[in-house]
């Protein structure tokens, strides 16, 4: 084997666990001029009854009359808006408020939209002790022990059973219905918890100081209590304050086969821009130079960017001219029209790594690829889909400070026949266990090494019945 020749395109990304509790730091998007209405936030609030139902009724009127709803079911959103509502009370704090407008903002069924502490709560929340000791990871509906850097005594792969008296059931209720999602795809959900729960599980379950956690162990019969102090973010994540030790994309050549990691599209700066754009066409070029015949593009955790660079990338995937976004989208003349195939385009098999994290313009990106035929998917359904809204607009509400980041516009990618609302999904589905994270353990990159062994290797004769079985899920 070749020794690996690693190339990096060095860009800092690095989120804390307390700013994802409002938007997992998903500040990418589709760019148009933002708003930013209301004073600045100030900490300890506390709302009388009137002005929280002031500000839960200016964000019900955004949600009514400027939010474009693409995915949302519109009885649903009202039914939400006033049961909603019925929950509000004398004397409640910023935080309380938000566990009320949460619902409302997931109604919308967008995953741009989402609120946000006042700021000064929010920073003041990264040096306290108030998040739960552990990590978890959500395997369908059991929660699942990832890592307790605080608490060595509950081991990778336990299941918590409830925390406070609360079920596991309960508390993943309470996160689904807060977390923004695109239309009924909870991928994204479950990855924004996989990634950030104990803040998550602090912003819309509990903020108490301390957890009586109910767990089992694998292979262990009964149930096991125990009594756990909050932790800081720093002392739960201590790896999120480091810098990152490649930056997000990278790219390596192996003797038959090439990675490129793209984890981030998020390069709106022109000159941001052209060094992304820069480095895509330095690897292909490379990539044909070399003769590389199989190429895996590893896309998970891509939240999605600026959509120039998602079209770089796009451009040297496909071997006929083809529109990036439909007619109907706003913005961006130049993508409607047909993207000529790069010169030093890639026409080996491509294989594309996927999961929940995949979104805005990712989402796009691989609902394209997957239009045209292009690639073999792996992994997990995306976060994102063909269509999402975004053009977002920030209002801080008038009393509580709360920020709502709220979409105004639909963009779609160029594509027919998929499912709305839903992302892309694999044609080989695999879900990495607890076990395989301990044991630093790739079974998605697995799988595309293994297809590479086999010639043959093309989409699954069932792929498009799965996808239209997973439509009408």
């Amino acid at each position: 084997m070749i020794p690996s020749l690693r190339h990096d395109f060095c860009r800092e990304a690095c989120f804390s666990a307390c700013t994802l509790a409002s938007a997992l730091a998903l500040s990418v998007g589709f760019a148009a001029p933002s708003a930013e209405s209301g004073p600045q936030p100030s900490s300890e609030i506390r709302l009388s009854l009137e002005d929280a139902h002031a500000d839960f009724d200016q964000l019900a009127a955004i949600v009514t009359d400027k939010h474009p709803k693409l995915f949302a079911n519109q009885a649903e959103l009202a039914a939400t808006i006033a049961a909603q509502r019925a929950l509000l009370r004398d004397d409640m704090t910023a935080q309380e408020l938000i566990r009320v407008l949460a619902p409302v903002s997931h109604a919308t069924r967008c995953a741009h939209t989402r609120l946000d502490l006042p700021e000064a709560d929010r920073d003041a929340l990264a040096n306290r002790e108030q998040f739960l000791p552990f990590n978890v990871r959500v395997m369908g509906n059991r929660l699942l022990v990832a890592g307790s850097p605080a608490c060595p005594g509950i081991p990778p792969g336990a299941e918590i059973l409830a925390i406070n008296d609360r079920s596991s059931d309960k508390i993943l209720e309470l996160l689904l219905k807060s977390l923004p999602v695109e239309g009924e795809n909870r991928s994204f959900a479950d990855w924004c918890c996989d990634h950030s729960f104990s803040s998550l599980y602090h912003l819309y379950v509990d903020d108490s100081l301390e957890f009586v956690v109910a767990y089992s162990e694998p292979g262990v019969p009964g149930q096991r209590l125990v009594v756990l102090p909050a932790i800081d973010d720093a002392t739960l994540n201590p790896a999120a304050r480091g810098p990152s030790a490649t930056g997000p994309n990278h790219f390596t050549f192996e003797s038959n086969y090439a990675v490129l990691t793209i984890a981030s599209f998020n390069f709106y700066a022109d000159d941001e821009r052209q060094r992304f754009q820069s480095f895509v066409k330095d690897f292909f070029a490379q990539a044909r130079a070399r003769g590389v015949a199989n190429l895996i593009v590893d896309l998970r955790d891509n939240n999605g960017g600026d959509p120039y660079c998602a079209a770089t990338l796009f451009a040297h995937l496909i071997d006929r001219p083809a529109p990036y976004f439909s007619p109907d989208s706003p913005f961006y003349p130049d993508l409607k029209q047909p993207q000529n195939p790069a010169p030093d385009r890639f026409s080996g098999r491509l294989f594309v790594l996927i999961n929940g994290g995949c979104f805005s313009s990712t989402g796009h990106l691989c609902a394209l690829l997957k239009f045209h035929r292009r690639g073999i998917f792996i992994g997990e359904e995306t976060g994102g889909s063909y269509a999402c809204t975004d053009a977002s607009e920030t209002t801080t509400l008038e009393h509580s400070k709360i920020r709502f980041r709220h979409s105004t516009l639909a963009f779609k990618a160029a594509v027919s026949g998929m499912a709305p609302g839903r992302g892309t999904f694999p044609d080989h589905a695999v879900v990495a266990s607890i076990d395989d994270a301990q044991q630093e353990r790739d079974p998605s990159m697995a799988q595309a090494l293994e297809l590479i062994q086999t010639p043959a290797a093309t989409l699954p004769a069932n792929a498009s019945a799965v996808s239209d079985l997973a439509s009408r899920l």
